[in-house]
């Protein structure tokens, strides 16, 4: 009888070539998610206890956050449009001991029940949508009333992605419109046959269409992005660690620290990361 394959191999038939600049992001990033998922539920437990909610993760991908939640005892589903990576979520849950309810759907329109979730995750996903409002007001839909949403999502003013996006690796592709961001992935530097990023927001983007909802949002730091600031060599993208170590001969160390602990953050952060409480109808 054959052995079904395990996740790492399922996954690495998905990877690009190892000769692409592709295959090391693409590889860390689903290989991490697990770990990722663990910082997740520990900021989401700040607001909510994980065992025994009610769970959806958005936009899953491989499932590494909604197995984390699932290890956490949350009761946990998770969606995405490709079938292909809801079936490597489910192998690789199967290999952790935890079983996720997978659903094939779209995240603007999912068809689940009005108020079922006690939290809803939507990590790293809301740039791949082409109607954020629509993806906020489904959030909203799904959440229960005082249910909690954990939001990440790609900083559109970050200088580190500035130098190198986190999907591509790509110097400049941020701060470009999207026919342009995709001329220049697809046709110019040939990275990728479909450039699935829409819409990178900045704070005020989020917070307007938010607004718009009975979700309200509240920022938090994930991780220690000082840390990269004073140690460059922590960074593993070279031109990333090549600007922070050229900031550091400046002088402009000291000048990004400050500009940490104000309004203008958002500069420095890889991703803007929310959690969100939905508030009882009036």
């Amino acid at each position: 009888m054959t052995e079904a394959p395990a996740y790492r191999e399922l996954l690495e038939e998905f990877l690009p070539d190892q000769s692409s600049p592709l295959y090391r992001l693409t590889a860390e990033y689903a290989f991490t998610a697990i770990e990722r998922g663990f910082l997740i539920a520990d900021i989401v437990e700040r607001w909510m206890p994980v065992r025994g909610s009610k769970v959806l993760d958005i936009g899953c991908g491989e499932g590494g956050v909604a197995i984390a939640f699932a290890l956490r005892g949350g009761d946990v589903t998770a969606l995405d449009v490709a079938p292909a990576r809801i079936e490597r979520m489910n192998v690789w849950a199967s290999e952790h001991g935890v079983a996720i309810g997978g659903i094939v759907a779209d995240a603007r329109k999912t068809s689940l029940p009005d108020g079922q979730y006690d939290i809803v995750i939507c990590n790293d996903f809301m740039e791949h949508v082409s109607q954020p409002q629509a993806l906020a007001y489904e959030v909203e839909r799904l959440l229960k009333d005082g249910g909690c949403l954990y939001l990440s999502v790609q900083s559109r003013l970050s200088v580190f992605g500035f130098l190198s996006d986190p999907h591509l690796g790509l110097l400049g592709i941020t701060l470009m419109p999207r026919w342009l961001a995709r001329m220049y992935a697809e046709k110019m530097r040939r990275r990728t046959t479909y450039y699935s990023v829409f819409v990178i927001p900045t704070h005020g983007y989020l917070t307007r269409i938010f607004s718009n909802t009975r979700i309200r949002l509240t920022s938090v730091t994930t991780g220690d992005p000082g840390a990269k600031i004073a140690n460059p060599h922590l960074i593993n993208s070279s031109p990333k660690r090549k600007a922070m170590l050229a900031a550091q001969k400046l002088g402009l160390a000291k000048l990004a620290f400050r500009l940490l602990d104000s309004r203008f953050n958002q500069f420095f952060l890889d991703a803007l990361t929310y959690v969100g409480k939905k508030n009882e109808e009036t």
